[in-house]
């Protein structure tokens, strides 16, 4: 990630990160792409107001790509900061890491990466987001909320299994 949004994210959620005085700079350093901004942003929210809520101590310890699929490292937490972690690393292999466009979880040239349609075709520099993470962040927040409020602890098994009348839920392919 840039070192303009690694500053935006680490500003905004400075509480769920080690202790800064550990860190190498000023911020947190995500070892991830543009793209995945928005998902980032989104889960930082929902991990931080539980944290607020239910006092719930989480320090959030690295935060990368990995396999083409977003890794989020943690210490502490709850069940619920343990779903929204798991959303958002299952719905990253469905968002460009490059763009944060839709894209799709494959293989390309020995790597797994999760690319759109004109990212899969390119190996080009990333291109510059524009600020619709903002709203894309907070559009997931809710809906993981909506998600775990009706299916608690069993939100990843609902989001995993086939949904038809959705076109058959999510899928991964290599």
């Amino acid at each position: 990630m840039n070192e303009f949004n690694d500053q935006i994210l680490s500003a905004k959620y400075a509480e769920l990160f080690v202790d800064q005085h550990v860190l190498k700079f000023d911020f947190f350093e995500f070892e991830c792409g543009d793209g995945w901004l928005g998902l980032l942003d989104g889960t930082m929210f929902l991990i931080k107001k539980n944290s607020e809520e239910n006092g719930v101590r989480i320090k959030l310890v690295q935060v990368k790509e990995k396999f083409g699929r977003l890794r989020i490292y943690f210490q502490g937490g709850d069940e619920y900061t343990r779903t929204v972690v798991d959303m958002a690393e299952f719905v990253s292999e469905e968002i460009c890491e490059l763009c944060g466009s839709p894209g799709d979880y494959h293989k390309a040239h020995g790597w797994l990466q999760a690319r759109c349609i004109e990212h899969s075709l390119e190996t080009i520099s990333p291109q510059k987001p524009d600020f619709a993470w903002q709203k894309h962040g907070s559009l997931y927040a809710e809906a993981v909320k909506a998600i775990f409020s009706m299916f608690k602890q069993h939100s990843m098994s609902w989001m995993q299994s086939p949904a038809l009348a959705f076109g058959g839920g999510f899928h991964t392919s290599c």
